[in-house]
């Protein structure tokens, strides 16, 4: 305890319990006017990562299903939507995973949870994951921001670039926000608020729209009205823009040690 005292003191971040995420919320097909449900998981144990809330908020605000859950309930989520998506097996919307810091890391965790059981993940968006496995092949598209720091070697107060898994043919990107990507920094970012950072969140919603269409295109590309009508494969749509170089497809050097 004196330790996150002395981290969150230093770093000026607020401490408290937030209320974990209700197994209910997890949902193969919704309402909302895009299709797509967001599941986003915070770091830590619910201690940090306020920033994660404000960020489902965005995405619910575009029209997308959006949940938060805590970190130490990712091997419930997981078993639950794997058991809810496998029973709605090539009826479910679009399925997007974002996490912060071990979060980050529980996102692929889930990920890999679901690839056992054939079950694609159309979009997965970690922010400083600390010490990610190995993105699996179910993932059609990820999006990586980190930043590494003076605690590189620690395995904590920084995030790491991602490595996919032998095989996997996953789009992945990797964003160094103090390197090829400093537009995307605030002055301010650290470890433990990169989840707030506004130029993050606004990217992080693009991306989600990106692949979750409208109602009335998803309804449009399924032949009726039936929101639970089979899904046919929906294709990332990869902005032309995309630098080049920070696209990273290497499988070597996945992660550090533990971090928050």
């Amino acid at each position: 305890m004196l330790l996150l005292s002395t981290m969150t003191g230093c770093f000026g971040v607020q401490l408290g319990t937030m209320k974990p995420g209700q197994m209910s919320w997890v949902q193969t097909n919704t309402t909302e006017p895009r299709a797509g449900h967001a599941y986003l998981i915070r770091g830590l144990i619910g201690l940090f990562s306020y920033g994660i809330d404000r960020m489902t908020e965005k995405v619910a605000a575009a029209g997308v299903e959006a949940h938060v859950f805590q970190e130490d309930q990712t091997p419930i989520l997981g078993k639950t939507i794997v058991e809810k998506y496998k029973a709605a097996r090539n009826t479910h919307e679009p399925i997007v995973l974002i996490g912060h810091s071990l979060g980050a890391d529980d996102a692929i965790k889930i990920s890999k949870m679901l690839q056992a059981e054939n079950i694609p993940v159309d979009l997965l968006i970690t922010v400083d994951a600390t010490r990610p496995p190995l993105v699996p092949g179910n993932v059609k598209l990820c999006y990586n921001y980190y930043q590494p720091s003076i605690f590189d070697g620690t395995g904590i107060l920084r995030g790491v670039p991602l490595q996919l898994e032998p095989g996997a043919k996953t789009v992945l990107y990797n964003y160094n926000i103090r390197g090829e990507r400093k537009d995307l920094l605030e002055w301010d970012t650290n470890h433990v608020n990169i989840d707030k950072n506004t130029k993050i969140h606004t990217d992080v919603v693009k991306h989600v729209l990106e692949i979750c269409p409208t109602r009335a295109q998803w309804v449009a590309a399924h032949g009726g009205s039936n929101l639970a009508l089979s899904p046919m494969p929906v294709k990332p749509i990869i902005p032309a823009t995309q630098p080049a170089a920070v696209q990273t497809i290497s499988n070597s050097n996945a992660g550090g040690s533990a971090g928050m």
